[in-house]
């Protein structure tokens, strides 16, 4: 994936700069569809290209090479999003993103979202409602204009038997991985590219459990 410079497609440097920061993207999200659907929302429309994106700064590591890095703008296209990794990207709040195309890995940092595309493929904002000038731009900020939780414990996470029948049929598949670093990267690679927010703190027990379980199959008695 060749780096293709935003000055080549219309968009000077300065112009990219103004465009939403992934968190300028997820609160105006938040005011539209409510903070627990927000990541999703803008998560599916860039994995289906429906945003532009682009970076200040990038780099691309083919395997077993050094990094060859790009310092000004360059464009990220779509096709690329659905290779997202979870490992070496904090996306909301660091603006940066990891790649793995197999053989090359790609990085992204300072990513701005085409807030013209943001607003065309959201549904408009509610009246009487913030502009976008006005839109909250931290966690803290998303939180005081975000629905208010119930109380009542924890909330249950959904997901959790989706991820575990990919992940036991990626195993029944490819068979049992090496390291446990691969089941929780399994994991969390689904977890991203199905708009769900799960930390590495949250995963590596389980993980641990689980190899630690089909190393050591139990005895038939």
């Amino acid at each position: 994936m060749a780096a293709d410079s935003g000055a080549d497609r219309g968009h000077k440097a300065e112009e990219i700069a103004s465009w939403f920061t992934p968190m300028q993207a997820l609160a105006y999200a938040s005011i539209i569809v409510g903070a627990k659907g927000a990541s999703n929302a803008v998560w599916q429309l860039l994995v289906a290209g429906m945003i532009q994106t682009a970076s200040t700064t990038s780099s691309m590591t083919p395997q077993g090479r050094g990094p060859t890095t790009q310092r000004e703008p360059s464009y990220i296209p779509g096709r690329v999003w659905k290779h997202f990794t979870q490992h070496g990207s904090d996306l909301w709040e660091g603006g940066y993103a990891r790649f793995d195309l197999g053989n090359t890995v790609h990085q992204h940092f300072g990513i701005k979202l085409n807030p013209e595309d943001v607003r065309a493929n959201l549904p408009p904002l509610p009246v009487q409602t913030l502009t976008i000038e006005h839109a909250p731009t931290s966690p803290a900020e998303i939180k005081e204009v975000a629905p208010v939780a119930k109380k009542g414990g924890r909330p249950r996470k959904d997901f959790w038997d989706d991820l575990w029948i990919e992940v036991c049929a990626h195993i029944h598949e490819m068979g049992i991985p090496e390291q446990q670093a691969d089941i929780e990267n399994m994991m969390l690679d689904w977890a991203a590219k199905n708009g769900h927010d799960l930390s590495l703190s949250s995963v590596r027990p389980r993980a641990r459990k689980l190899l630690q379980r089909l190393r050591n199959p139990r005895t038939k008695t």
